[in-house]
């Protein structure tokens, strides 16, 4: 028998930047009064942000914005051997597209039953193919290979920053089998995550003479990406603070609460303490590669960190370091268990150079090549494939910053994991040196 469905409307609530609020209304909505709500129907309100949208305070790096919305509902009824049906397939260009304040509002009323909610963003920075395949599903018909379908499509992310300097990454959220409550508003926080990782490299010179930076490169970074995510069965839930929750909602509780935990020290022990998403899905797990960040022969620029100024005062010498950061940089979610033969303290770790036993643990390994400008130029410590000291997974929405401290004894690195949003001063993120304890540092002698 086949299933009644009828013709669902929505309205829409779009909060811009500075907290202003623009109604828009679906035909034959503008009469329409949710003062009361029927007890035999459900409501859906979908407050949908973005998990991670930066802002950016350099002239050299992107802003994150969102142009577009599709958000797709789809009914499940009560009778599981029933086809699904798409309540919802719609997408929403946004006028003035905005950055990390955010905020859409979608509200639903729909038929009692579980619903799949999928929101996707930016798709057109996905693939023409996409659209294509989302557009062919029409509201009101009946599927029963959507959930199929969308969970295997993958891409190969290009993040690419337009004229303006304005980049849409996608963005996705999804969540099966809700069941919402008749006669009540059901409010679902649609997290948008950027199918995407980011890089950040920051050169701190105490030393008289200039550096050079002529490569900075990782491996391995994958080239394709699931458009929704796919964390093992172990990660679907996650613990915080005594509560279980959807990884989604993990992830937006964790990324809130790192804001308290600004300096290096408190914010590795936060990132130990709160744990990894680290088992995840990847569609061509074995596809990957060696990522260039930098290199100066391929880019034809020099990289160069200036020399630390020495000043006496009352007999006390003090050095102002020189500075330089990298832009931002956008990887690939990537996985790697795969160890090249020496952790970050020299020492032959298990399954590198051809030993067989499985690493426990997912490992991501530097090179840089620096060349001294000094006139009597020594020759500047190897960092050669060596592992990338508190990074144990690229899940989407990672953050690495990487710090490198060049002094006249040697060359100190830590990297921090940070929010998507992490505040930063002149482009410089704000950080202290790594404590002489910190067990997430290499240190060179030069």
């Amino acid at each position: 028998m086949a299933r009644l469905v009828c013709r669902i409307l929505a309205s829409l609530c779009m909060i811009l930047l500075f907290g202003s609020c623009v109604m828009e209304y679906a035909p034959d909505m503008e009469d329409t009064d949710y003062a009361e709500i029927s007890s035999n129907n459900v409501t859906l309100l979908l407050n949908i942000k973005p998990l991670a949208a930066s802002s950016s305070s350099s002239v050299v790096n992107p802003t994150e914005k969102i142009k577009t919305l599709r958000v797709i509902i789809i009914g499940k009824g009560e009778n599981e051997s029933l086809p699904d049906t798409i309540e919802c397939n719609r997408l929403f260009d946004i006028p003035e597209p905005v950055a990390k304040d955010f905020s859409y509002i979608v509200r639903w009323n729909s038929n009692s039953g579980h619903k799949d909610i999928f929101v996707i963003a930016n798709e057109g920075s996905v693939d023409d193919g996409l659209t294509t395949l989302l557009e062919g599903f029409e509201e009101n018909e009946l599927t029963s290979d959507f959930m199929r379908r969308v969970n295997d499509y993958y891409f190969t992310p290009q993040y690419t920053a337009d004229d303006k300097n304005n980049i849409f990454l996608p963005y996705t959220f999804s969540q099966q089998d809700i069941v919402p409550k008749a006669g009540v508003v059901n409010t679902v926080n649609a997290w948008l995550i950027p199918v995407a990782t980011k890089f950040v490299f920051n050169f701190v010179n105490y030393r008289p003479a200039a550096m050079k930076v002529n490569e900075i490169s990782m491996k391995y970074a994958n080239k394709a990406n699931y458009l929704l995510a796919h964390p093992g069965p172990d990660e679907l839930e996650k613990e915080y603070n005594g509560k279980m929750m959807g990884w989604a909602d993990w992830l937006a509780e964790i990324s809130n609460n790192s804001w308290l935990y600004p300096d290096f020290g408190p914010n590795q022990d936060y990132n130990d303490e709160v744990g990894w998403i680290v088992d995840y899905e990847l569609p061509n797990p074995t596809d990957k590669a060696k990522y260039t960040f930098f290199n100066t022969n391929v880019a034809g620029e020099v990289f160069k960190v200036d020399a630390g100024t020495t000043t006496e005062k009352d007999g006390v010498e003090t050095t102002d370091p020189g500075r330089r950061s990298t832009p931002v940089y956008y990887l690939p979610e990537s996985a790697n268990f795969e160890l090249l033969g020496a952790d970050q303290s020299g020492q032959t770790t298990p399954g590198g150079d051809g030993q067989d036993e499985e690493p426990a643990e997912q490992r991501f390994y530097l090179t840089m090549r620096f060349e001294d400008t000094a006139a009597a130029a020594s020759t500047p410590p190897v960092f050669e494939d060596v592992a990338i000291p508190n990074l144990k997974a690229l899940f989407r929405n990672t953050y690495v910053i990487i710090n490198v401290t060049m002094s006249e004894g040697d060359i100190e690195l830590y990297a921090e994991i940070a929010d998507w949003n992490h505040k930063t001063a002149n482009g410089w993120v704000n950080e202290g040196n790594a404590p002489s304890n910190n067990p997430f540092t290499i240190r060179k002698k030069w």
